[in-house]
């Protein structure tokens, strides 16, 4: 019996991998060409573009290879030298590695729609998602760590994709990392 190790053939590796790069091409080429409703509808779409600030794909020339060989930018919290605590908590925030019920009932048992995942907090009855906790919710200990903190928060019932955004590029991104570490303390 042969039981030797054999090598991988770099010819099937490198079809494999242009196989991959093809199919993606199409999937983002397949996204491009979906209406601006349906985008905006989509949580995962949605969440990217609010967190990282990359303008949706639905104006001409988005995917050129002028953008697409751009070496992409750190996020200001990893260039800056803060806490190893407080950066992890702004990834965590970031990434959805946080425990609010946005993303509690999405990998539930019995998961929930989205619409559902009401905030079990105050009685406002609205998401309970990342926006609603660092920004609006009236929870009393939320309300008292916004209200401690030196930052700027902007308004309330301002309907803009890009509030949380605006919160998260402050300059102080030490006060905002110490926030966003202080209400994740609060959803253990």
């Amino acid at each position: 019996m042969h039981n030797q190790h054999r090598s991988p053939d770099p010819t099937k590796i490198e079809r494999a991998t242009a196989t991959s790069t093809v199919a993606l091409f199409f999937i983002f080429k397949a996204l491009h060409g979906l209406t601006k409703f349906f985008i905006h509808s989509s949580r995962i779409m949605r969440t990217y573009h609010t967190h990282f600030g990359v303008p949706l794909g639905n104006t001409s020339g988005w995917w050129d290879d002028r953008k697409r060989n751009q070496k992409p930018v750190l996020p200001l919290y990893l260039r800056l030298d803060i806490p190893s605590s407080l950066s992890r908590a702004l990834s965590c925030l970031r990434l959805s590695g946080h425990n609010f019920l946005v993303q509690r009932l999405r990998h539930d048992r019995n998961r929930r729609p989205y619409e559902l995942r009401i905030c079990d907090r105050c009685d406002w009855h609205t998401i309970q998602d990342e926006e609603h906790i660092l920004l609006d919710c009236p929870h009393e200990h939320l309300v008292r760590l916004r209200t401690q903190q030196q930052l700027t928060f902007p308004p309330q019932f301002e309907d803009s994709p890009a509030r949380l955004r605006t919160f998260m590029n402050q300059p102080d991104i030490f006060g905002v990392a110490s926030f966003v570490a202080k209400c994740l303390a609060l959803f253990p």
